[in-house]
C-alpha cells in the first residue's frame, strides 16, 4: 500500500467523529485540551520528524550530523555525554523539517516516556534510530510503532512509505573501514537481520528501508562546542556512510507535508481515541462498581426497613389481640363491676408486660441484624464510596434496640398505669353487660308468671275464641294451655265432686260434661235444649252401639288431628322463641365487640406510642444509610454516559481506516 492509498483509504469526516466521541467520553475541557494540541501541532509549517529508538543507540549524534549537514546551528542541549540523554520539546527546526529528540527507550523516567509517546502521536515522520542488534530487547516498545499497533492494536495504521525511517548508527564501532568490502557485507547482513525480524510483523512488501550510517566516525566531533559546530568537522566517507542517502530521504519530506499531515491527522486521533477508550472503559468499571455497591447498600437496608416495617405491623396487631382479648372475656365473665374491674385490670397489665417482652426481643434480634450487615457491606466492593453514610448504622440500630427496654421508667409508662388509664372503656362494657343480664332474668320472671296467670281473669283465653290471647296477656301465653279434648286429670269423662273445675272460673279451658261450647264442634250439644245430641249418653255412661258409637270415633279422630296441629304450632313457636332469644344475644355480642373494639384501639394507641415512636426513630436512620434518589440517579446517569461513550469510540475505532 502506497501513500496515495492512504490518503485515499481515510474518510474526511472520520478525525471529526473520533473528536466528537472522545469529547463525549472525556468532557468538553479535556477534549478541547487534545483538540488544542492537535490544532497547534496542524498549523505548523514544518514536517514533524521525530528520533526514537533504545537508549544510547547514537540519536543525538544522528541529529547534530544531520543539523550540520544543513548547516542549521545546533542547540545547546544536543550535547552527546556518558550521563543522562537530554530531551528538548520544542525541537529544532531545519529546512523545513522539525527535529524532535526523544529519551531512550526503557530509559527508566516515567516522564520521559510520556513525553516520548507525545512526541510520537505527533510525528509526520519517523527516524528510528536502532543498534546493531536492532530491536533487541526494546522490540516490544519499538515493534509497534513500525506496525502502526501502536495506533489501534485492532486496525493497524503504520506511518506511510516514505515516512518511517529505521536507522543503524555507530556503524563505525563495527571495527570494519567504512568503503571496505567487509563494512558492505555487513551492512548487507543488517539489513537482512532487519527484513527478517520485521518480516515476522507485516507485509515484506511494505517493508521500509533500512539505512546504515556513520553519523560521527568514533565520536571526534564530541568536544566540540553545540554551537561551533559544522559540516567540516565530521569526517565524510562520501556514499559508504549511509549519511547521505538518509539526507536525500529526509529532503523529500517537506513537499510531501499536506499529505503526510492528514495522515497524522487519522493518527493523532486513533490513538487519542483509543487512550479515551482505555480511560473510559476503566472508568465505566469503576462507576459500575459504585452502581452496583450503591444498589447492594440500598437493597440490604431496604430490606432491614421492611423487617421493620413488618416487627411494627406484627407488634400492633398482637398487642390489640391481646387487649381486645381481655376485654371481651372481662364483659363475659364479670360477676360485678367492681370485681371485673380489678380482675380485667390485672389480666391485661399481664398481657401487655408479656407484650412488650417479646417484642423488646424481637426489636433487638433486628438491631443485631443491622449491625452486621453494616460489617458485611465494608468488605463488599464498590462501596467505599458509601462507607461514611453506612459507618452510622451501628448507633442507629443500637437506639432502635435499647429503646425498647428504656433507661429510664418514665420513657415507657408502666402497663398498670396504661391499663388503669384506659380502664374507663372496659368499666362501662362491664356495667352495661351486668344491666343487661338483670333485664333478661326480669324478663324470664315475668314470663312464667304470665304463662300461670289464670285464663278466667282475662289472661287466659278469650271467650269467643279458643287458644287466643286476650290483648292485654303475653303473646306465647297461650302456648303454655292444655290442649282441648287431652286427657286431663282435672277433666276426666265421669269425674264429679269438689274438685273438679268451673268452666270459666280456672282449671282446664276444656268442655264441663253436660254443657256444650258453641265455639268448640267437639262439644256442641244441640242447638234447642243445649244437652248432648240425639243419642247421645250422659257423661260416664256406656257407650252407645252402633251409629252413635262411629260418630263418638270420628270425634276423637278429629281430636287427635287437632292435638298433632298444636304439637306442631307449639314446637314452631317455640323455635321462634329461641331464634328471637339467639338473635338478641348475638345483637348483645356485637355491640360488646364493637365496644371492646373502640376500646382497644384506645388502650394500644396508647401503649405503643412509645415503642412506634423508637421504631420510627430506627426507620429514619436506617433510611439516612441509603443512597438518596438522587445519589442513585448520579450513580446510574454516570455509568449509562460511560456504556455511550465506551460503545460510541468502540463504533468509531472499528470504522477507522486501514
Amino acid at each position: 500500500m502506497n501513500a496515495a492509498d492512504n490518503t485515499r483509504s481515510t474518510p474526511a469526516d472520520w478525525p471529526d467523529r473520533a473528536r466528537a466521541a472522545v469529547r463525549e467520553a472525556m468532557g468538553d475541557r479535556a477534549a478541547a485540551a487534545v483538540a488544542g494540541t492537535w490544532a497547534a501541532r496542524e498549523a505548523d509549517p514544518e514536517v514533524n520528524v521525530v528520533l526514537y529508538g533504545p537508549q544510547n543507540a547514537g540519536k543525538t549524534s544522528l541529529l547534530r550530523r544531520l543539523l550540520a549537514e544543513d548547516g542549521t546551528p545546533v542547540p545547546a542541549w544536543a550535547t552527546v555525554s556518558g550521563g543522562k540523554e537530554t530531551y528538548e520539546a520544542g525541537g529544532v527546526g531545519s529546512a523545513g523539517l522539525r527535529y524532535v529528540d526523544t529519551p531512550g527507550v526503557q530509559a527508566g523516567d516515567p516522564l520521559h516516556t510520556e513525553r516520548a509517546v507525545a512526541a510520537l502521536l505527533e510525528a509526520d515522520a519517523l527516524l528510528l534510530v536502532l543498534g546493531r542488534r536492532l530491536f533487541g530487547g526494546a522490540a516490544g516498545e519499538v515493534l509497534p510503532l513500525v506496525t502502526g499497533t501502536a495506533v489501534h492494536p485492532d486496525r493497524p495504521r503504520p506511518y506511510p512509505v516514505g515516512a518511517l525511517l529505521p536507522v543503524v548508527c555507530k556503524a563505525d564501532r563495527w571495527g570494519k573501514e567504512p568503503g571496505s568490502e567487509e563494512f558492505a557485507d555487513e551492512v548487507e547482513a543488517v539489513r537482512g537481520e532487519f527484513r527478517e525480524q520485521l518480516g515476522a510483523h507485516m507485509d515484506a512488501r511494505h517493508l521500509p528501508e533500512l539505512h546504515v550510517v556513520v553519523a560521527d566516525y568514533y565520536g571526534l566531533s564530541t568536544p566540540i562546542r553545540p554551537a561551533d559546530l559544522r559540516r567540516d568537522h565530521y569526517l565524510s566517507f562520501g556514499g559508504h556512510d549511509g549519511v547521505e542517502a538518509l539526507w536525500r530521504a529526509l529532503r523529500t519530506l517537506p513537499g510531501r507535508r499536506a499529505q503526510l499531515r492528514a495522515e497524522t491527522r487519522v493518527r493523532y486521533w486513533c490513538r487519542a481515541a483509543v487512550r479515551a477508550l482505555e480511560a473510559a472503559r476503566a472508568e465505566r468499571e469503576r462507576a459500575g462498581a459504585a452502581r452496583d455497591g450503591a444498589r447492594r447498600v440500598d437493597t440490604r437496608f431496604a430490606l432491614l426497613e421492611n423487617r421493620l416495617d413488618e416487627l411494627r405491623e406484627a407488634g400492633r396487631v398482637e398487642l390489640r389481640a391481646a387487649v381486645r382479648e381481655e376485654l371481651l372475656r372481662a364483659a363475659d365473665s364479670a360477676a360485678s363491676a367492681g370485681s371485673a374491674e380489678e380482675a380485667a385490670r390485672e389480666r391485661l397489665a399481664t398481657a401487655v408486660r408479656g407484650w412488650q417482652a417479646r417484642w423488646t426481643g424481637k426489636a433487638q434480634q433486628l438491631a443485631l441484624q443491622g449491625r452486621a450487615e453494616a460489617m458485611t457491606v465494608r468488605t463488599v466492593p464498590g462501596t467505599q464510596a458509601f462507607l461514611a453514610c453506612i459507618d452510622d448504622v451501628r448507633a442507629v440500630l443500637a437506639t432502635a434496640g435499647d429503646t425498647s427496654v428504656p433507661a429510664s421508667r418514665s420513657a415507657v409508662p408502666e402497663v398498670t398505669t396504661a391499663v388503669v388509664l384506659g380502664l374507663g372503656p372496659l368499666a362501662h362494657i362491664v356495667q352495661h353487660e351486668l344491666g343487661k343480664r338483670r333485664r333478661e332474668r326480669i324478663g324470664e320472671v315475668l314470663e312464667q308468671r304470665d304463662g300461670a296467670a289464670d285464663p278466667g281473669t282475662g289472661q287466659g283465653r278469650d271467650a269467643a275464641t279458643t287458644g287466643q290471647a286476650s290483648d292485654g296477656s303475653d303473646p306465647y301465653a297461650y302456648a303454655l294451655l292444655p290442649l282441648p279434648g287431652a286427657p286431663d286429670v282435672s277433666d276426666a269423662p265421669g269425674r264429679d265432686g269438689p274438685d273438679a273445675p268451673e268452666g270459666g272460673a280456672g282449671g282446664s279451658p276444656g268442655p264441663v260434661p253436660g254443657t256444650s261450647d258453641p265455639a268448640d264442634p267437639l262439644t256442641a250439644g244441640d242447638p234447642a235444649t243445649g244437652g248432648p245430641p240425639a243419642g247421645d249418653t250422659a257423661p260416664g255412661g256406656p257407650a252407645p252401639d252402633g251409629p252413635a258409637a262411629g260418630d263418638a270415633a270420628g270425634g276423637d279422630s278429629v281430636t287427635l288431628f287437632g292435638e298433632q296441629l298444636l304439637v306442631i304450632a307449639v314446637s314452631e313457636i317455640r323455635d321462634l322463641i329461641q331464634s328471637k332469644l339467639a338473635e338478641q344475644a348475638e345483637n348483645r355480642r356485637a355491640e360488646r365487640r364493637e365496644a371492646a373494639g373502640k376500646a382497644t384501639e384506645r388502650i394500644a394507641a396508647m401503649l405503643e406510642a412509645p415503642w412506634l415512636e423508637e421504631l420510627e426513630k430506627a426507620r429514619a436512620g436506617l433510611s439516612a444509610q441509603r443512597p438518596d434518589a438522587a445519589t442513585m440517579a448520579l450513580v446510574e446517569e454516570e455509568w449509562a454516559h460511560l456504556d455511550r461513550a465506551v460503545k460510541g469510540l468502540e463504533q468509531v475505532l472499528g470504522e477507522a481506516p486501514l
